[in-house]
């Protein structure tokens, strides 16, 4: 295979995140992701949307990383936060050395789930990501950017949705049309 020049990252789920919004006893988690050298950032920090009150969000966010243009990184790092009006409060991480991943994720993405890490080494935290990586060459990235985008898979829109089609059924039942432009009764 020829060098990769890409990294995608996909952020899937996360399941049993401590609950940092005491009124509600849940968290409002984002994931930031980033390539760093030794701990310390050397890419833009990117990041997934905020699942409200959720402690087993599903995100299914990709995110990609130029790696001709990062050579100094020497890991991955995903860092799960709870976010709050004022500030977001730190609930884990997940650090991950690049040339393991890179190998793993040569020949077929690789997907796991990692148990949450604290600040420092040897902390723990509550919780559990699980996200997936895969490597691309310049022209496999641009073949696969060209592609239909994966839907997002969002539990309050797909829940809508499912009301509005049963809704719709059931006044075509009973003979109703609900359908734009269509205005005669069965």
């Amino acid at each position: 295979m020829a060098t990769p020049e890409w990294l995608v990252i996909e952020v899937l789920e996360a399941r049993a995140l401590g609950a940092f919004d005491i009124s509600t006893s849940s968290s409002d988690p984002f994931v930031t992701l980033s390539l760093a050298k030794r701990g310390k950032d050397v890419s833009e920090s990117q990041r997934t949307r905020v699942a409200h009150r959720n402690r087993h969000p599903m995100f299914s966010e990709r995110f990609a990383f130029n790696l001709s243009k990062l050579k100094d990184a020497d890991s991955i790092k995903l860092e799960v936060f709870d976010q709050d009006y004022l500030s977001s409060d730190f609930m884990g991480k997940v650090e991950y050395p690049l040339d393991e991943l890179l190998k793993l994720a040569s020949k077929a993405p690789y997907s796991r789930w990692f148990a949450l890490a604290g600040k420092r080494p040897g902390d723990k935290a509550e919780g559990e990501l699980h996200f997936q990586a895969s490597v691309f060459t310049e022209q496999e990235y641009m073949e696969h950017n060209t592609k239909a985008p994966v839907l997002k898979r969002d539990p309050a829109s797909l829940h809508q949705r499912l009301a509005e089609m049963w809704l719709e059924v059931n006044l075509q039942r009973l003979g109703h049309n609900l359908v734009p432009g269509r205005s005669e009764e069965r």
